[in-house]
């Protein structure tokens, strides 16, 4: 692919992105994957004990060692760095598997955190220019919308509202989020309940 194609497709990516699917719309598109997520689930466990063991086997090497403090603090700050990001991935993905296993079968076993998560991928889907609309006056220019900001006082609109990738960006004073955090701003509302108000 050529550098003229690639920049031709990285171009035609940021303004048309592919549509965001929430987990359990992935397992209906997928269904083989349920019979792979119980094997991958045993497979990052088994990771993240060995992650551990690594972590766990460096830091008892630095605290053997007879050595200054400062020498040991940059033991244990190359393991922060070089090691725990690594163990942090990990326990990410086993999370999401798990969350993927819930999706499956919930009956199995009641998890407020899983079902919360699939509120919050469901809640990122409305579209951010209907909600923007019920406060603010909106004015299209090409695919976006520009409104004055809800956040600073301003004469000039310098608030857009990006329908694409479902976000906002104010260039005054910087704001920027998503359908969350601006239903959050508009209605003076906590994320749990900005989260129940967009599930419909």
């Amino acid at each position: 692919m050529t550098t003229k194609n690639l920049s031709k497709v990285m171009k035609n990516n940021l303004e048309h992105p592919p549509p965001k699917f929430t987990s359990k719309e992935l397992l209906e598109m997928f269904p083989d994957a349920r019979e792979m997520i119980p094997k991958k689930i045993k497979e990052c466990q088994t990771e993240i004990k060995k992650k551990e063991c690594e972590i766990t086997n460096a830091l008892e090497t630095i605290y053997a060692i007879k050595t200054d403090e400062f020498s040991k603090w940059f033991g244990e700050e190359i393991v922060k760095v070089f090691m725990m990001p690594g163990l942090a991935k990990l326990e990410n993905i086993l999370f999401q598997l798990n969350k993927l296993k819930y999706l499956i079968n919930p009956t199995q076993q009641k998890n407020d955190r899983f079902e919360f998560e699939e509120k919050i991928e469901i809640a990122r889907q409305y579209p951010i220019a209907e909600l923007a609309r019920n406060k603010l006056e909106l004015k299209q220019v090409g695919k976006n919308y520009q409104a004055l900001c809800p956040f600073h006082n301003e004469k000039h609109a310098s608030f857009y509202i990006y329908p694409e990738t479902n976000s906002y960006h104010c260039y005054g004073c910087g704001s920027h989020g998503d359908q969350i955090s601006l239903l959050m701003a508009l209605e003076g509302v906590q994320f749990v309940d900005a989260v129940k108000m967009l599930q419909n």
